[in-house]
């Protein structure tokens, strides 16, 4: 499938229905896989990783997690952290981990003290964007060898698609929706309707899930079984694709969601 209307350049929001903005709870929060909860190598570790990711989430600019002045802070990062703690990723699967140590994993849960993770940003040259995001429609249409598709929260495929678009909009702290696909929900939406929406018609499709904007994408599997992705913040934005050629179908969508944040957050 091509997309039609892939260049909308400075064309207006049309909104035909209410639209909302999501509150992002935990907002100076990230987390990290760790093992044991002694070892303190491990524990900085995932500190390090933590504080990236709650950046990223603050800022809604994803490049900050790789940004060189960021090394400084990030080999002190306990220095930002208010508390932590620990779950037990095999509790409830009694099981051991095989890792040598013979010690369980753990999602290490730290929170950052606000006021220092808002000079940090403006240290980088970064604000926070606010906890109120707008709600972001997510329109992509999967084509694989099978057939097309549009993603959606109900669609027989891409169940993989759908969980790493989940838990990536989780952490960057994006309030990203799906939309329904089957034909008995009333708020359906089909990949033919995508394909041929005009602003006006996005507009309309973003009204019945209260977006306030629209991450427009296909992604098309390549022979050697990676993904070419083309995306677009058709609306409120507009402006350029860009695209991601020969990766996975979870950077490609990390990819996505990245560069809308960076958009609706205004960080350039």
């Amino acid at each position: 499938m091509r997309l039609k209307g892939l260049l909308l350049l400075g064309l207006p929001f049309l909104v035909l229905g209410p639209v909302r903005a999501d509150v992002v709870a935990h907002l100076y929060r990230g987390e990290a896989i760790v093992t044991g909860q002694e070892n303190l190598e491990e524990r900085q570790r995932g500190f390090r990783e933590a504080l990236a990711q709650a950046l990223v989430k603050v800022s809604g600019d994803a490049r900050l997690a790789t940004a060189p002045r960021l090394d400084a802070a990030l080999a002190q990062a306990q220095r930002y952290v208010a508390q932590f703690d620990y779950e037990d990723r095999l509790a409830k699967k009694k099981l051991m981990d095989e890792q040598g140590t013979r010690e369980r994993s753990y999602i290490l849960r730290v929170d950052f003290e606000p006021a220092a993770i808002d000079a940090l940003l403006q240290d980088l040259g970064a604000k926070p964007w606010a906890a109120d995001r707008p709600r972001l429609l997510v329109l992509l249409v999967i084509e694989d060898s099978v057939g097309s598709y549009l993603l959606g929260t109900d669609s027989a495929r891409g169940w993989g698609q759908r969980e790493a678009l989940g838990d990536i909009a989780r952490r960057r702290g994006v309030p990203a929706v799906l939309p329904a696909t089957r034909a008995d929900d009333p708020s359906a939406v089909t990949g033919e309707a995508v394909e041929a929406a005009d602003v006006a018609g996005l507009a309309r499709i973003a009204g019945l899930y209260g977006a306030a904007a629209v991450l427009r994408g296909t992604m098309r599997m390549r022979s050697d079984g990676l993904w070419d992705t083309r995306w677009l913040l058709a609306i409120p934005a507009g402006g350029r694709p860009w695209q991601d050629e020969a990766t996975t179908f979870d950077r490609a969508i990390g990819s996505g969601l990245a560069g809308a944040a960076r958009q609706l957050a205004g960080a350039g």
